[in-house]
């Protein structure tokens, strides 16, 4: 099975190329398709699409072989077109996993030539399998790689490159380069911040957004709090880090008042008393959460990478 992003078309659009098997040789009878998204590979946990339609640009034959290639094409709402870019976050590669459920019917039956008895030739049709007519179903899975959905799809619908924010790193990367430098003071902070940023991405996925919030607070918090075992604080230490490779004074400072800002914004994401009074929780949307989390994600990708890299002389 193909799927490639159609053009032309008032509403997004995408073309379905399947290769059917019906075995025998056989006359069509009826074709209908049901097209759902999922994030899985499996293809469960679907979200329902809608209906896919018979190409009328490329008419099928009546009588056909045993292999028979038909195109569809679904036609894509605008709010289709946000759920299948939401759900592929849920998705560890931003990939989405498009499902065809096919039905239909097909008639046993081709046509035979025959030469009759005064040598005129005679077309006739012949059994080729019983009961006369059968119906048959089947499901084939198809992969968008998160690559050609951005390039390619969403351009084909009318789309910038992205619905959602795509970070230039990955929270699998970022572990990967802080537990280089776990060994040192700061780098065990930036283990923990990394940690909580994972779980944040996680809430991400499943649209608690709030949740998200708070859960990048706590990776902030990392980068904040008390001293490390040096007896220098953990922002000096991270200006240090900044100086130590080439970064101006300015740009150091402005590093940890970014740590400060965000934090700030993210602390009304959870039940809060101050003076025996429960402060107000604010209210965090889909762009909230991606804002913070993003930038706390370069935050630290960014002073991970400055630990590692030799001091400039």
């Amino acid at each position: 099975m193909n799927i490639q992003p159609e053009y032309g078309y008032v509403d997004p659009c995408m073309r379905i190329e399947m290769l059917l098997d019906a075995e025998e040789d056989h006359a069509l009878g009826s074709l209908l398709a049901l097209v759902s998204a999922s994030h899985e590979e499996t293809g469960s946990s679907r979200v329902l699409i809608g209906p896919g339609f018979l190409d009328p640009s490329r008419p099928q034959t009546f009588f056909c072989g045993r292999e028979r290639h038909v195109h569809f094409l679904i036609f894509l709402s605008r709010k289709a077109v946000r759920d299948m870019d939401q759900l592929r976050f849920r998705n560890k590669q931003h990939d989405i996993f498009v499902v065809v459920d096919v039905k239909g019917t097909k008639i046993m039956l081709k046509p035979d030539q025959r030469r009759d008895t005064d040598q005129s030739m005679m077309v006739v049709l012949k059994s080729t399998g019983t009961p006369l007519e059968q119906q048959f179903t089947f499901t084939q899975k198809h992969r968008i790689p998160s690559s050609d959905w951005i390039n390619r799809f969403l351009p084909a619908f009318g789309y910038g490159r992205s619905l959602l924010v795509e970070l230039p790193v990955s929270i699998d990367e970022l572990k990967e380069t802080v537990r280089r430098i776990e060994s040192q003071a700061l780098g065990k902070r930036l283990v923990e911040a990394a940690n909580a940023l994972e779980r944040s991405e996680q809430l991400q996925r499943n649209g608690e957004w709030r949740s998200s919030v708070w859960a990048t607070r706590e990776a902030l918090e990392s980068l904040q709090r008390g001293g490390l075992e040096s007896g220098v604080s953990t922002q000096t230490a991270i200006k240090d880090t900044m100086t130590s490779t080439g970064s101006p004074d300015a740009a150091a400072a402005a590093v940890t008042s970014m740590i400060d800002q965000l934090h700030s914004f993210a602390s009304s994401a959870h039940l809060v008393t101050k003076g025996g009074k429960d402060l107000k929780i604010g209210i965090f949307e889909k762009e909230d959460s991606q804002m913070i989390f993003g930038s706390t994600a370069l935050l630290i990708s960014l002073i991970a990478k400055k630990l590692i890299r030799p001091a400039s002389v």
